[in-house]
């Protein structure tokens, strides 16, 4: 552990952790010790952790619900971090400014947000419901794009669950976000990863994304900019961190809202393994094909390694059925890829990110 990691108690973060196992903090429940995980919860401590990290040269990582990332048994040699309190707010987008006000003053003054499922703001539990702000808006002077005028904003931390958010806005009479209603994960991973599921895709419906860098700058890039694509943008290759994105959604029946949401809930429960522990889709679909029926058409469904098995209900997912490690994930995908290649000829990518030491 670097010798400088135990000032991070002295720097009054939310929550600060050493030594702490990763396992519990992932959907695969797999993964070793962070030599420290920390969770911010208002852009003064975002500033604070980012320049003590630039200071003493220590790398990082930030984690949202867990889904679509491995960490390796040796677990991660730096500090992990989580957006919490502010940084999972809620809202309808009208006058006034983002919650998300950042210690230089540039941003104005704005309504505060309480911490998740607190309205005291205090520290959130794993399991409490986002807190669902007042109604906030566009930044004075127009630094950021407008929704358009048959549409209304809705503002999300990037830390705010994004099942949370396509229901938040269900219930508000807002559509085009059903798709994401049993997309695991935060709206900030979704963002950098183009989440999309039943057609629909984050891209379709964002407006801007707020980052911060760990330079210390403040950034607002819009849509365009980002290149977004299959499963990808390019915030994948740069170090930025969305602490905020706002959605143009478009105003509909709640009860019909409510009945695709529910409808594309109940497809996915019938097709995927959701109460088994896994991290998602595990592979890019190939243009024009499908990874789940490249890796069934090979006969791979049930194969394992140590305690990782190719799901016998979606064959694009790999299950924890117990006792799995990461190097047990790691070899399976690479059996996967090797037999599939082996028989079509297709070179499959992961969608899983791999980080820490094995």
């Amino acid at each position: 552990m670097h010798p400088a990691l135990q000032r991070l108690a002295d720097l009054a973060f939310t929550r600060v952790r050493f030594s702490e196992p990763l396992a519990p903090y992932t959907t695969w429940r797999i993964g070793g010790p962070a030599d420290a995980l920390v969770d911010v919860g208002t852009p003064e401590e975002l500033v604070r952790l980012f320049a003590f990290l630039r200071e003493e040269g220590i790398p990082w990582f930030l984690l949202g619900h867990g889904s679509n990332v491995l960490f390796g048994d040796g677990g991660f040699r730096g500090v992990v971090f989580r957006l919490a309190g502010a940084f999972r707010t809620l809202a309808i987008l009208s006058r006034g400014s983002s919650p998300l006000v950042f210690p230089d003053g540039r941003r104005g003054s704005s309504p505060s947000a309480a911490a998740e499922g607190s309205p005291d703001g205090s520290a959130p539990g794993r399991d409490a419901r986002p807190y669902e702000g007042a109604e906030v808006g566009w930044e004075q002077g127009g630094d950021v794009p407008r929704c358009p005028p048959e549409t209304v904003g809705v503002l999300a931390g990037g830390g705010a669950s994004l099942p949370g958010l396509a229901a938040f806005a269900a219930r508000r009479g807002l559509a085009g976000l059903e798709f994401a209603g049993g997309i695991p994960g935060t709206v900030g991973g979704a963002v950098v990863m183009n989440a999309g599921a039943h057609g629909g895709e984050v891209k379709d419906v964002l407006r801007y994304v707020r980052l911060f860098t760990p330079d210390g700058r403040e950034v607002v890039a819009g849509p365009e900019s980002l290149r977004f694509s299959y499963r990808t943008s390019n915030l994948q290759r740069e170090k930025a961190v969305v602490v905020e994105a706002a959605f143009c959604l478009r105003p509909d029946d709640p009860e019909e809202i409510r009945a695709r949401l529910n409808a594309f809930r109940e497809r996915r429960a019938r097709t995927q393994p959701v109460t088994a522990r896994t991290a998602g889709s595990v592979f890019r679909n190939p243009p024009g094909d499908y990874a789940g029926r490249l890796i069934d058409a090979a006969g791979l469904k049930g194969l394992r390694v140590g305690g990782a098995v190719v799901s016998p209900v979606h064959a694009n997912f790999i299950e924890n059925a117990g006792g799995a490690t990461a190097r047990d994930v790691c070899a399976l995908i690479e059996r996967i890829r090797d037999e599939v290649y082996r028989k079509f000829g297709v070179l499959l990518e992961t969608e899983v990110v791999v980080v820490g030491e094995g």
